[in-house]
């Protein structure tokens, strides 16, 4: 069983998605620090003026499923999709699916950015199984943890970014009987507004500019690395 791991990020982008498809369980790590500046309350579209930031103000404590989010944040994004892409039918029920998860969440992130994922993966056909760190009970960090959510979940496989070869402790991986893999995404080039081409753009971009098919293909467009 393959398993891959990330944090439960705000309107996450192509490859986001493309970690989930190849998965078969995917795991929120939602029980981690939150690092400010970064993509777990805020993502970008391409507007024909340049890049538009979406992002949820926080407050609360450390770690990520316990900060809130300012409510009033959700009908600025949403009034920036009608305006940046038109009143066509995907861009409504992505405005109508973020009011839907915000309703959920209550001003939680973390469940903001879950429900979020979760909606736009089954839109775009993934049935991947979705788990939260948060329930797990997990007592370990960094590599350490990632092996134990692997162990726990009971993984054969883990699917990791690029960038796991810079903490992996690919031994100990070797040694629990999971193997390792690395992900290799290949980011489409599509229609998109802006001089330059942005493709960490959030999914909303390329669901707006190309639909809800076209989009389910680019997220297909994966390798995997063996190490």
């Amino acid at each position: 069983m393959i398993v891959s791991i990330h944090q439960p990020e705000t309107y996450p982008q192509l490859g986001y998605f493309n970690k989930i498809l190849e998965a078969d369980k995917f795991v929120f790590l939602d029980d981690v620090a939150f690092r400010k500046n970064y993509f777990q309350n805020r993502n970008r579209v391409c507007s024909k003026n340049g890049d538009v930031w979406m992002t949820l103000p926080v407050s609360g404590d450390a770690l990520i499923c316990q900060k809130n989010y300012d409510r009033r944040a959700i009908q600025k994004h949403e009034k920036t999709i009608l305006t940046t892409y038109g009143n066509g039918t995907v861009q409504n029920g992505i405005v109508s699916l973020i009011h839907e998860c915000d309703e959920i969440a209550a001003g939680c992130l973390s469940e903001f950015n879950i429900q979020f994922i979760a909606r736009v993966s089954d839109m775009l056909g993934i049935r991947t199984e979705f788990v939260r760190a948060s329930e797990l009970e997990t007592k370990t960090a960094k590599s350490d943890l990632v092996l134990e959510i692997c162990e726990t979940v009971g993984a054969t496989s883990y699917l990791s970014g690029v960038s796991g070869r810079d903490y992996l402790k690919l031994d100990e991986f070797k040694v629990s009987g999971v193997e390792v893999l690395f992900q290799k995404f290949s980011y489409p080039t599509y229609r998109q507004y802006g001089e330059a081409f942005n493709k960490y753009a959030s999914v909303i971009d390329a669901l707006c500019m190309n639909g809800i098919e076209q989009t389910a293909q680019f997220v297909k467009n994966g390798i995997w690395e063996k190490e």
